[in-house]
């Protein structure tokens, strides 16, 4: 009698080919989810040019000319606190127009800034929240990126790292 020989086994190929093509489907998947959620948290947002910003300031000096980014906060924004040292460090380099958008009066964004202190930005007051609605703003915080020209060339709404932000406003200029 003949004995037959135990077949091989095949090497173990095929399944790393598997994981390697589980991985990049959810990678993709998780790709696809980010690319829609920021398409639907900026599908009202201006493109283009940039509707009239405020004249005055809070402390009644006149807005920055020509702003590199003009950034939306609230006082009640958990994700606006975190951010606002990135949007500091962002006006230590560049214009910035930060506007309390339905955060109430004067006196209470003071009593804001006194806390969270945005540093070098210059800051505007919008309690009723009309220059928010006039650049298409829905959620908090929301950031544009202005050409020389006035142009809105960048907008990034929800937290943006500072690399991200001083990236964007060196892409801008």
């Amino acid at each position: 009698m003949t004995e037959t020989a135990a077949p091989t086994p095949a090497p173990a190929i095929q399944p790393k080919r598997r994981r390697w093509g589980r991985t990049a489907l959810e990678f993709g998947a998780i790709l696809a989810i980010y690319f829609a959620i920021r398409g639907y948290q900026t599908r009202n947002l201006v493109v283009g040019e940039a509707p009239e910003l405020p004249s005055t300031l809070i402390d009644g000096t006149p807005s920055p000319e020509a702003p590199v980014a003009v950034h939306f906060f609230a006082s009640w924004c958990g994700v606006c606190e975190m951010e606002a040292g990135n949007v500091r460090t962002l006006a230590s380099h560049h214009s910035v127009l930060a506007i309390a958008s339905q955060s109430g009066d004067d006196d209470a964004v003071r009593d804001y800034l006194v806390e969270h202190d945005l540093g070098a930005a210059a800051i505007a007051v919008d309690p009723r929240g009309t220059l928010a609605q006039q650049f298409g703003v829905h959620a908090f915080p929301a950031t544009f990126f202005l050409d020389a020209a006035g142009r809105i060339v960048a907008s990034e709404v929800g937290y943006t790292s500072t690399l991200g932000l001083l990236l964007r406003a060196w892409w801008a200029r």
